[in-house]
């Protein structure tokens, strides 16, 4: 499933993520979702 597999990949980034700071977090996960989650 497609679908699960990004969110298993989404939930490994984000804990990567956490330990950056702040400011990085927004535009990063925006980028992330805008290529990896498909148009609906």
């Amino acid at each position: 499933n497609p679908r699960v597999e990004a969110r298993e990949a989404l939930n490994t980034l984000t804990h990567a993520i956490r330990g950056l700071p702040y400011e990085l977090h927004q535009p990063r996960l925006q980028v992330i979702f805008r290529e990896s989650i498909p148009e609906i």
